[in-house]
């Protein structure tokens, strides 16, 4: 049997109205025959779907998980805790039955705001100066300066060099 979400479940009893047969449904949703005969069951007694509601086997262990929780620094690793808790607690449950208990009882993590800025090729740039003061070149002495040019985009980077400030437009 499978699981079927709200949006499935509406599915179903709309195309069960329309008259489509139960395998054919079943083919359309993606799931079981034995799941469109539970859900056509449950709602012929007037039941809806109890799964939801059960108590989780990973609950009888909560104080256990909170300690181990609060012992964590930065990301949960709930594989982790499923070894931990079978190992120091003896549990017998399934790490899948640990995954439902904590996003049941934990919140989600909050989730970091990003954004990507695109530029198309050549757009933007990244520009730096640098001062080179009695740099050596050939049998003189001089103070080279240069401007390094480097594309976003590409990366590919240009250099200009000068012997003087002057010769830059630069004042200083």
């Amino acid at each position: 049997m499978g699981y079927l979400a709200r949006e499935g479940r509406t599915a179903m009893a709309v195309l069960l109205e329309r008259g489509h047969s139960q395998s054919s449904i079943a083919r359309l949703l993606g799931v079981s025959e034995g799941t469109v005969r539970y859900h056509r069951k449950r709602w012929a007694s007037g039941v809806g779907d109890g799964r939801g509601k059960q108590q989780l086997k990973a609950a009888v262990y909560s104080e256990a998980i909170a300690h181990w929780r609060s012992q964590q620094e930065g990301r949960i690793n709930l594989a982790d805790l499923h070894a931990w808790l079978c190992r120091e607690h003896g549990y017998d449950g399934s790490l899948k039955s640990v995954q439902r208990y904590c996003k049941r009882t934990y919140p989600a993590p909050a989730i970091r705001a990003r954004r990507r800025v695109e530029t198309p090729a050549g757009a933007q740039a990244q520009v730096d100066w640098v001062e080179f003061p009695g740099a050596v070149l050939g049998t003189e002495t001089v103070d080279l300066v240069a401007l390094i040019v480097t594309l976003s985009w590409s990366r590919k980077r240009a250099v200009v060099w000068a012997a003087s400030l002057r010769c830059c437009g630069s004042t200083m």
